[in-house]
């Protein structure tokens, strides 16, 4: 039985643990013995569910709080364990508990990087050689993750994030259910959007497009599903455009599959995106989407997905919208990477090999 370790920032309603608590309700964990390392206070909901499947989890001390007590507790932890894989998930920050694996003379250390920023700093480029020197296996979302955290994706792991395809496949009756919750009629044309509400994400843009298509055509809403520091502010300017009666801020919810039911065509406007799991989930439901040229080429797997880029005038951008309506089916998100399954059997490969 392999023993591996998993290690992540925290356990909360982010994506990295939503996505190993999906691939480990798929695996046999008859051949796997499988611990969770936290950082950041966990979400005891989150936790019980991991618990459920038998998985261990411990919390160390943050590194930002006391950088040596982080090393010893991480280093007690897995010396205990004794894992046969230590896979790590924090991005940059992956740079310390591989350090303590190699220490302790794990075999496998895979560093597993699920976002990206723009750059790095200096004292991040160090980071990533000090990955590059005690990691023996690189692993990124996306080769623009590999790039910006390994500065190369020559033998890089491509793995990108991966969803339950079925969760988030068009359904006529969960349509009419959350359309009715929101009180909306069949008949109302619904713009949508997921993800966080902060700076990068441009909602602001998205709220200014709405309210010229509102001009156009009233019988239309916007939904806006996540939750962040801009919330007011963006709040407060869809008030001074006179459409925030029309606006549905849903924030943070764990059925953010079912608000894709209720749209009818999806819109980012985000200045820039590391993969942008929001479209391939839009895409997974069919949906026509309509985005920016800051979401990367991987993330779009049929010929629904329009790019735009944001210098495009506001007139380009509401033709594509309002025009865009069409649904297709999932087949090609099913077949690839994105698909849990598909990216899971990938991932066990890579534990197995040289078992």
């Amino acid at each position: 039985m392999l023993k591996i370790v998993e290690i992540v920032s925290g356990i909360n309603f982010g994506g990295v643990e939503t996505l190993l608590l999906n691939y480990f309700k798929k695996m046999n964990l008859n051949n796997f013995s499988i611990s969770i390392i936290t950082h950041d206070q966990p979400n005891p909901q989150n936790v019980k569910q991991f618990e459920k499947l038998g998985i261990k989890v411990y919390k160390v001390t943050p590194k930002r709080i006391n950088p040596l007590k982080n090393y010893c507790e991480l280093k007690k932890i897995i010396q205990k364990i004794e894992p046969d894989i230590v896979h790590c998930h924090m991005s940059l920050s992956n740079y310390l508990p591989l350090f303590v694996a190699k220490k302790c003379r794990v075999k496998k250390r895979i560093s597993h990087v699920h976002e990206l920023a723009k750059s790095k700093n200096l004292v991040q480029k160090f980071f990533s050689k000090i990955i590059i020197k005690n990691a023996n296996i690189l692993m990124a979302c996306s080769t623009d993750a590999a790039k910006y955290a390994y500065d190369t994706v020559e033998n890089v792991i491509i793995l990108p994030n991966a969803i339950e395809v079925s969760e988030f496949t068009f359904n006529e009756k969960k349509r009419e259910k959350i359309r009715n919750q929101l009180k909306i009629n069949e008949d109302e044309f619904v713009i949508g959007t997921v993800g966080r509400l902060v700076e990068v994400k441009n909602q602001k843009r998205l709220i200014e497009l709405f309210a010229e298509c509102y001009d156009k055509k009233k019988n239309i809403k916007l939904l806006i599903v996540g939750d962040g520091i801009l919330k007011n502010e963006l709040v407060a300017y869809a008030k001074t455009k006179k459409v925030q009666d029309n606006i549905y801020f849903i924030g943070n919810t764990t059925k953010v599959n079912l608000y894709y039911n209720a749209m009818d065509v999806f819109v980012m406007t985000s200045y820039f995106e590391g993969l942008g799991m929001a479209l391939v989930e839009a895409q997974a439901n069919g949906l026509s989407c309509v985005v920016s040229t800051g979401l990367p080429d991987e993330s779009i797997l049929n010929e629904n997905v329009v790019k735009l880029n944001l210098e495009d005038s506001n007139e380009i951008w509401q033709n594509k919208i309002l025009k865009n309506t069409k649904r297709v089916n999932n087949a090609k998100v099913l077949n690839s990477k994105f698909n849990l399954e598909n990216s899971l059997t990938i991932l066990e490969k890579i534990y197995r090999k040289s078992e």
